[in-house]
Protein backbone atom coordinates (compact mmCIF):
# COMPACT_ATOMS: atom_id res chain seq x y z
CA UNK A 1 0.00 0.00 0.00
CA UNK A 2 0.82 3.49 -0.99
CA UNK A 3 1.81 5.99 1.81
CA UNK A 4 0.28 9.11 1.07
CA UNK A 5 2.00 12.08 1.35
CA UNK A 6 2.75 14.12 4.46
CA UNK A 7 1.03 17.45 2.98
CA UNK A 8 -1.62 15.39 2.14
CA UNK A 9 -2.46 13.89 5.44
CA UNK A 10 -2.15 17.68 6.95
CA UNK A 11 -5.22 18.69 4.57
CA UNK A 12 -7.43 15.37 5.90
CA UNK A 13 -6.41 16.31 9.45
CA UNK A 14 -7.86 19.77 8.92
CA UNK A 15 -10.45 18.86 7.06
CA UNK A 16 -11.97 16.29 9.70
CA UNK A 17 -11.09 18.59 12.35
CA UNK A 18 -13.18 21.07 11.37
CA UNK A 19 -16.33 18.52 10.48
CA UNK A 20 -15.51 18.39 14.02
CA UNK A 21 -15.73 21.26 15.23
CA UNK A 22 -19.04 22.15 13.26
CA UNK A 23 -20.83 19.15 14.70
CA UNK A 24 -19.95 19.84 17.92
CA UNK A 25 -20.74 22.99 17.90
CA UNK A 26 -24.17 22.20 16.02
CA UNK A 27 -24.72 19.80 19.01
CA UNK A 28 -24.12 21.91 21.92
CA UNK A 29 -26.27 25.03 19.71
CA UNK A 30 -29.48 25.96 21.13
CA UNK A 31 -32.72 27.57 19.20
CA UNK A 32 -32.72 31.17 19.75
CA UNK A 33 -36.85 32.38 20.46
CA UNK A 34 -37.22 35.85 19.52
CA UNK A 35 -39.92 38.78 20.90
CA UNK A 36 -42.15 37.92 17.37
CA UNK A 37 -42.26 34.09 17.89
CA UNK A 38 -42.43 33.87 21.58
CA UNK A 39 -45.71 33.64 22.50
CA UNK A 40 -46.79 30.64 19.42
CA UNK A 41 -42.95 28.58 20.51
CA UNK A 42 -44.36 28.53 24.06
CA UNK A 43 -47.72 27.76 23.92
CA UNK A 44 -46.92 24.51 22.34
CA UNK A 45 -46.80 21.90 24.80
CA UNK A 46 -43.74 21.45 27.27
CA UNK A 47 -41.39 24.12 26.54
CA UNK A 48 -38.24 25.43 28.38
CA UNK A 49 -36.47 28.85 27.44
CA UNK A 50 -33.33 30.05 28.59
CA UNK A 51 -33.01 33.74 28.97
CA UNK A 52 -29.04 34.30 28.23
CA UNK A 53 -26.34 36.52 27.51
CA UNK A 54 -23.08 36.22 25.80
CA UNK A 55 -21.67 37.71 29.31
CA UNK A 56 -22.14 35.20 31.18
CA UNK A 57 -21.73 32.36 28.46
CA UNK A 58 -19.28 30.27 30.64
CA UNK A 59 -22.47 29.49 32.82
CA UNK A 60 -24.86 29.02 30.05
CA UNK A 61 -27.33 25.90 30.56
CA UNK A 62 -26.80 22.60 28.35
CA UNK A 63 -30.27 22.02 27.31
CA UNK A 64 -30.03 19.71 24.77
CA UNK A 65 -29.75 17.08 28.04
CA UNK A 66 -33.28 18.04 28.41
CA UNK A 67 -35.70 15.46 26.84
CA UNK A 68 -40.01 15.66 26.02
CA UNK A 69 -39.54 19.16 25.63
CA UNK A 70 -38.85 21.85 23.06
CA UNK A 71 -35.67 24.10 24.29
CA UNK A 72 -35.31 27.54 23.63
CA UNK A 73 -32.67 30.35 24.53
CA UNK A 74 -34.04 34.14 24.84
CA UNK A 75 -30.48 36.29 23.78
CA UNK A 76 -30.79 39.09 26.35
CA UNK A 77 -28.69 41.36 23.52
CA UNK A 78 -31.31 40.98 21.19
CA UNK A 79 -34.44 40.74 22.62
CA UNK A 80 -34.42 43.12 25.73
CA UNK A 81 -37.74 43.85 25.87
CA UNK A 82 -38.48 39.82 26.16
CA UNK A 83 -36.31 40.10 29.76
CA UNK A 84 -38.79 42.97 30.87
CA UNK A 85 -41.93 41.12 29.90
CA UNK A 86 -41.02 38.31 31.70
CA UNK A 87 -38.94 39.59 34.49
CA UNK A 88 -36.38 38.32 34.10
CA UNK A 89 -33.56 39.96 36.50
CA UNK A 90 -30.64 37.86 36.04
CA UNK A 91 -28.87 35.20 33.53
CA UNK A 92 -29.45 32.46 33.12
CA UNK A 93 -32.86 32.35 34.16
CA UNK A 94 -34.62 29.21 32.59
CA UNK A 95 -38.51 29.16 32.98
CA UNK A 96 -40.84 26.42 32.14
CA UNK A 97 -43.99 26.95 30.38
CA UNK A 98 -46.79 23.68 29.43
CA UNK A 99 -48.84 24.77 26.88
CA UNK A 100 -47.64 28.48 27.00
CA UNK A 101 -48.29 28.68 30.96
CA UNK A 102 -45.34 29.57 32.93
CA UNK A 103 -44.82 26.15 35.26
CA UNK A 104 -41.89 27.14 36.96
CA UNK A 105 -38.63 29.18 36.80
CA UNK A 106 -34.80 28.49 37.93
CA UNK A 107 -32.88 31.29 39.09
CA UNK A 108 -29.06 32.05 38.95
CA UNK A 109 -27.23 32.67 42.57
CA UNK A 110 -25.44 35.37 42.96
CA UNK A 111 -22.55 33.74 41.00
CA UNK A 112 -24.42 33.94 37.80
CA UNK A 113 -24.68 30.30 38.31
CA UNK A 114 -27.93 28.04 38.01
CA UNK A 115 -28.97 27.03 41.45
CA UNK A 116 -31.14 23.51 39.88
CA UNK A 117 -29.43 21.14 38.41
CA UNK A 118 -30.37 19.68 34.72
CA UNK A 119 -31.75 16.55 37.09
CA UNK A 120 -33.68 18.88 38.96
CA UNK A 121 -35.10 20.28 35.82
CA UNK A 122 -35.57 17.14 34.08
CA UNK A 123 -37.93 15.83 37.07
CA UNK A 124 -40.28 18.99 36.73
CA UNK A 125 -40.27 18.11 33.28
CA UNK A 126 -41.26 14.42 33.96
CA UNK A 127 -44.05 15.94 36.31
CA UNK A 128 -45.72 17.61 33.34
CA UNK A 129 -45.71 14.83 31.42
CA UNK A 130 -46.55 12.21 34.10
CA UNK A 131 -49.30 14.42 34.42
CA UNK A 132 -51.07 13.93 31.02
CA UNK A 133 -51.85 10.24 32.23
Amino acid sequence: MKKLPNHILLRLTFVLLGIMILMTSKALSQDFIHEDDFKKKTSQGIVIVEFWAEFNKSNQVNLKKLYDCKKYRVDMSLDPALMVTHKVMAVPTLVLYNNGKEVKRFLPTLMMKLEDSIDDIQEEINNLVDDKF
